[in-house]
């Protein structure tokens, strides 16, 4: 007997249960970051520090310094300590997030 190919609907619904589990861990790290940001005006620097970063993301700041030296997080080094560029950060961010959704939702409506 003959193994049946997926359907397409199959991948449409595959491709949905894709989307939302990209957007709910994207959901989680903008809501604790404007959670954050609400309650600390750290969050309209230009540069945050480490321990702020390890904070809002509810990780250790080892974590955040092992992310910068994997490039995972964009940061520069001032009097020798490593701070996060905010905006370049979030960028990245954003991107990464696009880059989760499947094909159907980063092409948008026509």
């Amino acid at each position: 007997m003959q193994a049946s190919s997926p359907r397409p609907q199959d991948d449409i619904a595959q491709d949905l249960r894709t989307l939302g589990a990209a957007l709910s861990d994207v959901a989680a790290v903008i809501g604790r970051l404007t959670v954050a940001a609400a309650n600390d005006d750290t969050a309209t620097r230009p540069v945050l520090r480490v321990a702020k970063v390890a904070e809002w993301l509810d990780v250790s700041e080892r974590a955040v310094v092992r992310q910068i030296n994997l490039g995972q997080i964009p940061a520069t080094k001032v009097s020798g300590r490593w701070v996060v560029l905010r905006d370049e950060w979030l960028a990245q961010l954003a991107a990464e997030a696009r880059s989760q959704l499947p094909p159907i939702a980063r092409e948008g409506r026509s």
